[in-house]
């Protein structure tokens, strides 16, 4: 069975305080459900597409949308994201911290920030996914992204293992959110985890206040953010994998996130 993963970011701007990946994943058929039903809903909102940042903020198309309308427009939304994706993943990681560990060749051959977090959700999507020797993955990411580049290498350089016991990535795609309606859903997702995760798990010394993450977390998710120690591990085994010419992760032992069913109290 193929899953296709769709995942965008949050963060990568001059100044944010961390960077957040994250994403769905679902079979072929339930993306093409989730898009009718998606285009459905927009065409009623009156919206070419949705964009989580400018409805956050009350931007453009947004700004004469009512309390009562926002509140209706997003749950449906929501709902509709937790009807068709089996479930969502995301890394967040803190600035400071990985400028202090990451450094010098590491640092260039994980893509950066964006690179690295998009790399630990690939990690997550291939420990929860059931292992079959017939079950594969299809990677898609929002196009633009810095770092882009040297991600693409890191996931396609893991397309060459062939351990049957493995899930197999079969492609790697980068494409406008714009136009590809799951990558419009992982928007709200990884918009909501680089504003609040480090919230909920006690990172940010912020009040928490209550968020979307709550009907997000209504299906199976694994979100977490990479903390000292296991930005410590990535560097290690990224330095290990230059030192023998291989930039797969699948043969090294693999650092994890912090889940957030064990600090935040949101649903697993």
């Amino acid at each position: 069975m193929t899953y296709t993963v769709y995942f965008d970011e949050s963060g990568t701007h001059d100044g944010s305080p961390a960077v957040s990946v994250a994403g769905y994943v679902s079979t072929d058929d339930r993306w093409t459900a989730f898009g009718a039903d998606w285009r459905c809903a927009l065409d009623e909102f009156g919206l070419g597409y949705f964009h989580m940042t400018d409805f956050a903020n009350r931007a453009g198309r947004y700004a004469s949308w009512t309390e009562g309308e926002r509140r209706d427009r997003f749950e449906r939304l929501i709902a509709i994201i937790n009807k068709h994706a089996m479930a969502s993943v995301g890394t967040v990681i803190q600035r400071g911290l990985y400028e202090r560990l990451v450094t010098g060749e590491a640092r260039k051959r994980s893509g950066g920030l964006y690179g690295l977090a998009a790399v630990s959700c690939a990690m997550t999507i291939d420990k929860r996914l059931p292992t079959a020797p017939d079950r594969q993955v299809a990677y898609v990411f929002e196009s633009g992204a810095p770092g882009h580049g040297q991600l693409q290498r890191i996931l396609r350089d893991n397309m060459r293992d062939e351990a049957p016991d493995r899930i197999r990535i079969v492609s790697v795609g980068f494409e406008n959110k714009r136009r590809l309606t799951p990558l419009q859903a992982a928007d709200i997702l990884a918009y909501e985890l680089y504003k609040h995760l480090p919230r909920q798990l006690g990172l940010d010394s912020r009040p928490v206040r209550r968020t979307n993450l709550e009907q997000l977390a209504q299906i199976p998710h694994d979100w977490g953010v990479l903390d000292e120690a296991q930005l410590k591990q990535f560097a290690y085994v990224i330095t290990i994998a230059l030192q023998f010419g291989t930039g797969t992760w699948q043969t090294a032992t693999n650092p994890t996130v912090h889940s957030t069913k064990r600090r935040s109290g949101l649903k697993s």
